[in-house]
Order: C-alpha cells, then structure tokens, then sequence
C-alpha cells in the first residue's frame, strides 16, 4: 500500500531543507550507488556469446513482483541488447538498452511494485536510463515522457559550459514509493571540456518533476550514497 502523501510530502521537505546547509568549499564527492537500494548485474559472460539470452535479475518475491529480467544479445554482434520481462515464464515487455557494451546495469528497488527505473552503461562516462510502470493486471508499459522530460531541462544548463553535452543519466534510488532519484552530468565530447551534474526527483504517478537539485544538494542529500575525490594536486 502507499504511503499516504502527507507523509511523503513531509519527507521531501526535510530532504529540501537539509540539502541548503554546507559551506562554499569546492565539492570533494560525487554521487555513488548504495548497494542496497538496488540490484546490480554485469553480465560480461554473455558478450563472449552472441545470440544468447542471459538471465540477469529477479525482482520482488513472489506474485505479483516475481518479475525476472534477462538480457539477449543480437547473434551479428553489436553494443545493443534487449531486456526481456518474465513472469511465470511468459515474457512481458521488450525493451532495447542502447549500447550496452560496458555492460553495466542498475536497478534501483524499493518503488512497491508499481515501477521499475532501469539504467545502464556502457563505459565510466555513459549511462542511460528507463523507467517502467506496472499495472494492476500485471502488464508492463515503458514510461517514455520522464526520462526525456528531465534531459531536456538538464541540456537547458548543460548548454551555458558545453555547446553539445554528452548526457548521462542514472536513476540513483526510489526515495519513497512514488519519488524516484534521478543524477545527470554533462560529460565530455570532442573538444568540450563540461563540468555539470544535477539531480531530479520524479513524482511517478503525476508524471511530473517534482525538483530539480544543484550538484551540492544533490551530494548533500539525506541517504544518498557519495564518494570521496581526491582535491586536484593533492598526492
């Protein structure tokens, strides 16, 4: 069952108020993966085989969320593969993960059963991501409006440092049921040299962007797992 809004709205804005602290220093973390909040899978065995299918997650335990994802790699070879959903053995959905030739794959867990946010890679500067909705039947429907939603944003600010940013999304962790985090940098392409990352939090069930968060607060945010960079000339 959902958690009733009030509460929800409640959490968002201890994470809001939270994220305005900190001083001006220059940022010494970037974004990272909790473990726990999803599942990982490199299925690297598989590109050695062409025209396999591969299973690579289960998630939920149980009906309805006994949802199986495997992944089939096209026999001529190539950098795309299709992420197959199965349930009960019966295949539900197929959706193609362009250029996963890393491979590297993330789903974040925690959303009830009612979506599913999918990213993957293919090298440490590229990522893309999907999301999905479940339906009370069952049934499986790619939500196609979000993830370009939030891209076009982030390109709006990625064009005053990059004239035409490589865009690297990641959907991080579900923040609650119906608010899931997302993470985009502008990375490097040709000559340009970009330096931007912002973070997103979508409201699912309202197809909507709930906020948009600088790179600080993103980093500064309640849960959200970071790393340490090592500071530019220190050995």
């Amino acid at each position: 069952m959902m958690r009733p809004f009030l509460r929800t709205s409640a959490l968002l804005t201890i994470l809001f108020i939270a994220t305005s602290t900190g001083g001006q220093a220059p940022l010494s973390r970037t974004i990272d993966l909790c473990a726990q909040d999803g599942i990982t899978f490199v299925p690297s065995n598989a590109l050695a085989h062409p025209g396999q299918t591969l299973p690579v997650a289960v998630l939920g335990e149980g009906e309805p969320a006994d949802i199986h994802l495997s992944l089939s790699f096209p026999s001529t070879g190539g950098d795309d593969a299709r992420l197959i959903f199965i349930r009960s053995g019966k295949p539900l959905l197929t959706t193609t993960l362009e250029g996963f030739e890393g491979p590297y794959g993330w789903v974040p867990s925690g959303s009830e059963n009612k979506y599913i946010a999918l990213s993957w890679g293919g090298n440490a500067t590229v990522r893309s991501t999907k999301l999905f909705e479940i339906a009370p039947d069952g049934t499986i429907t790619e939500n196609k409006l979000l993830i370009p939603l939030v891209e076009r944003q982030f390109k709006i600010d990625a064009h005053r440092v990059c004239r035409n940013p490589g865009i690297n999304t990641l959907a991080v962790k579900w923040i609650d049921a119906d608010h899931l985090l997302v993470s985009i940098n502008a990375w490097r392409t040709g000559s340009c040299n970009s330096n931007l990352t912002e973070g997103f939090i979508l409201r699912m069930s309202t197809h909507a962007v709930q906020r948009k968060l600088t790179e600080r607060e993103l980093v500064n945010l309640p849960a959200v797992c970071t790393w340490n960079l090592v500071p530019v000339g220190r050995h």
